[in-house]
């Protein structure tokens, strides 16, 4: 909730799944969010944009900040509910366990009965609101059974015609509103069979595009009412028998029409049935019926839901699974979900898809959003040594590989730097064949280990730098015997490396650290190492903190406070300094993007741009938090391929689109590993991956397109303190306002839906006829 005094005007701006262990962009909602309750039973998105969530205590609004919670002190009958409809005409249904409620925004809530009464009762009779609006005294909810005593309601269900069908524990119901908001309820006779306990309980309902409606119930009967008025009951008697009806604990719990037409049964128990249509009749058979051999975790099937890119998703007792028709041998198979993928609980309730493409997944731990275009995290689930990740990089061949930070091996406890490769699902792992005498491997970052064009590995430690041949696979560099690079003359075992870089000749450029302060170049075609540390300027005790090579093939170099950024031409160096432009500090980073611009991310003075690395004077220029930036400490920089820069920070990372100059914000909210983003890489296929010591994450970026301005509506207004009636949804406008002399001072709540992944709402005002215009973006 975004509160603004004196408003009149307000405008949104926004900046601009195998069970394999990749930890999936899950954002978690629990009662410490807002949530009356944990367990969450069902979700849905109204046509505002709003999420509505059924907690065991009721039900809940979320409009993107916080949550609204309705519960019996508000009017509802009871605190038990299964189902909410928003019809095309806007109206909300809810079915609880004591009646169907209709839901009135503008009404009262039974705890604020006296809402009026407070403000006739106020001793200034100029305080009275005197305008056209009236103040609406209903109830908040209006309950209706169909009988005396109060009835189930499980599920609801809007027809082509605005009729709502109502599945309740004593039969179905279609609920008929006449023009004037009458309600009459008509019950609808399907020849169940009453005996044994659960025939009427109707506990699913489906619409399909023929116009029939299928009926599931918890006894696991299945009807259909055709638009005709026939009804066809599917079950054991009808030579079904995969589907064993008989069992009074097979509850029919979900029911889905596919794109193709296809009816899918989720069962609680029995799996998951997809039915077709029989050739030349009515009636359908059993296509395929789907179980734990098909990759289910669990034969009781709670949700269905079918995005709008097609793909299936169902929810289980025991993970949230993915529908994967399988290339191999035509067997469709699931990919599933659970825990090690970031949910805080297997057993999932419903699944639904919001406005922008995210996944809303109720459980009992709570509700979790799983963002569509999200990063993916891996661990060492997946084949990663540990969490500690340092450098990412791809060889000649596109190889990737990710290099892990001085940390214990996760399966032996070993210490060390490790070496693991991608396969584009899993990571195998390589432990280099160190002397055993090694101890200390040093603790740079970014650019250490490398491999390099023909094929050879650079390892470097605190005690030296190793050079170990060219290998078939990754796991090999435990057994073959590397050499150690003679660096530092008798120095060498005893030098600490702390950053290696290949440039395009083949030259192996090295800078040390501790022990001696060095600048070193590997030369290839003579197996010399050369010193540069005195041709560089810099002064004593300075480290070198990064190598980058530009177009013409100049090499660029970092160095740490005081020592600035060194271009290396022609055999000669010439440094720059925050004289030239240069920002104050480490120059941690350095990124050449594809149109030549030279990027430069440093620890006090934000992220800079170096549009001609050639030119003789640099032009600089910066960006910093003045500028949206969440921070001036950049560790990292990336970008993707439309040329959208991405600033690895300690509180995530900033995305930068050049064009607009709008900068969007990813956090571990959005699947980001929590820590400081010490390293960013975009991989051949144009994924983008961040790392920290908390974990490696992959992303992949989308071409913006346009989207629509977010909604934004009025939800409070106040005058002279008290709060006036406003719509519990919100609304679009405020009537005119006739205030008294005295009533000058009014303030209004807002909130603007719509933010996606990564997103932050920007808002302006303006106070009509002050003259000011609008006021400068801002998050409140």
């Amino acid at each position: 909730m975004r509160r603004l005094g004196i408003v009149f005007l307000i405008l949104p701006f926004a900046l601009p799944l195998t069970i394999r262990a990749e930890l999936l962009p899950v954002r978690m909602y629990t009662t410490a969010d807002g949530l009356p309750r944990d367990a969450v039973t069902h979700i849905e998105q109204d046509s505002r944009g709003f999420i509505w969530l059924i907690a065991s205590d009721g039900i809940s609004r979320f409009d993107g900040y916080r949550f609204t919670n309705y519960t019996t002190d508000d009017g509802l009958p009871d605190r038990r509910v299964n189902d909410l409809l928003e019809t095309r005409s806007g109206v909300y249904w809810i079915a609880t366990e004591a009646g169907l409620c209709r839901f009135n925004p503008t009404g009262g809530r039974v705890r604020d009965a006296d809402f009026g009464l407070r403000n006739a009762n106020r001793d200034d009779p100029q305080s009275t609101i005197r305008n056209s609006q009236t103040q609406s005294e209903a109830p908040m909810f209006a309950v209706y059974n169909p009988t005396e005593k109060p009835v189930v309601f499980n599920v609801l269900l809007e027809d082509e015609a605005g009729a709502i069908w109502c599945a309740t524990n004593e039969g179905l119901y279609r609920l008929d509103i006449s023009p004037d908001g009458g309600a009459k309820f008509h019950f609808v006779d399907l020849k169940m069979k009453t005996e044994g306990d659960g025939e009427q309980n109707v506990t699913a309902m489906l619409k399909d595009r023929q116009g029939s409606l299928w009926i599931g119930t918890q006894r696991g009967t299945l009807y259909r009412l055709a638009p005709d008025g026939r009804v066809e009951r599917y079950s054991r008697e009808d030579g079904l028998s995969q589907l064993q009806f008989n069992n009074n604990g097979l509850t029919v719990l979900t029911l889905l029409e596919d794109r193709d037409g296809m009816i899918w049964v989720g069962m609680r128990g029995a799996g998951l049935y997809r039915l077709v249509a029989k050739p030349n009749t009515s009636r359908f058979v059993i296509a395929q019926i789907y179980g734990l051999k098909d990759g289910l975790p669990s034969g009781w099937i709670n949700s269905l839901r079918q995005t709008r890119d097609g793909k299936l998703w169902v929810g289980t007792a025991h993970g949230l699974c993915l529908f994967t028709p399988s290339t191999d041998n035509g067997a469709p198979s699931f990919r599933a979900y659970n825990e090690q993928n970031g949910l805080c609980d297997a057993d999932v309730w419903d699944v639904t898809e919001d406005r922008d493409d995210n996944l809303w997944v109720a459980s009992r731990c709570g509700a979790m959003r799983v963002a569509r275009n999200g990063f993916t995290g891996y661990g060492v689930a997946d084949g990663l040594a540990n969490r500690v990740v340092n450098s990412i990089f791809e060889n000649q061949d596109g190889e990737l590989f990710i290099i892990h930070g001085v940390a214990a091996l996760a399966s032996t406890g070993q210490i060390g730097r490790f070496v693991t490769e991608f396969d584009g699902t899993h990571f195998a792992m390589g432990v280099p064949n160190l002397p055993p005498r090694i101890t200390n491997h040093g603790w740079g970052w970014a650019q250490t280990i490398i491999q390099d064009h023909l094929g050879e590995w650079w390892i470097p430690t605190g005690q030296g730098l190793y050079r170990f041949p060219k290998v078939e696979h990754v796991e090999d560099l435990a057994r073959v015997a590397p050499r150690l690079v003679r660096t530092v003359g008798d120095d060498s075992s005893r030098t600490e490396i702390f950053r290696l870089y290949e440039d395009s000749r083949g030259d192996v450029w090295m800078a040390t650290t501790a022990l001696h302060y060095n600048l070193l170049r590997w030369e290839r075609a003579t197996d010399i190492v050369h010193d540069h540390t005195a041709e560089t300027g810099v002064p004593p005790n300075t480290d070198f903190t990064f190598f980058a090579e530009d177009r013409t093939g100049n090499l660029w170099i970092g160095a740490s406070e005081g020592g600035g950024l060194l271009r290396y031409r022609d055999g000669k160096f010439k440094r720059f300094t925050v004289d030239d432009g240069v920002p104050p500090g480490w120059i941690i980073y350095l990124y050449l993007d594809r149109a030549g611009r030279l990027w430069i991310g440093s620890q006090l003075g934000g992220l800079n741009r170096i549009d001609d690395p050639a030119a003789d004077v640099l032009r600089v220029v910066r960006y910093t938090t003045l500028d949206g930036l969440s921070s001036n400490n950049i560790r990292s920089v990336t970008e993707d391929e439309w040329g959208r820069i991405y600033a690895g920070t300690g509180n995530g990372v900033d995305r930068l689109d050049m064009e607009t100059g709008i900068v969007k914000h990813y956090t571990s909210a959005d699947g980001l590993p929590r820590g400081v983003i010490e390293v960013a890489f975009r991989d051949r296929q144009g994924a983008l991956w961040f790392a920290s010591v908390l974990g490696v994450a992959r992303f992949i970026p989308e071409k913006q397109e346009s989207r629509s301005l977010p909604s934004v509506y009025l939800t409070g207004l106040r005058i002279e303190g008290i709060r006036q009636r406003v719509s519990e949804l919100g609304e679009m406008s405020l009537p005119q306002l006739d205030l008294a002399s005295n009533q000058n001072q009014m303030s209004v709540d807002f909130v603007g839906i719509g933010a996606s992944v990564g997103e932050e709402l920007r808002y302006q005002y303006a106070l009509e006829g002050a003259g000011e215009g609008w006021s400068a973006p801002t998050t409140e």
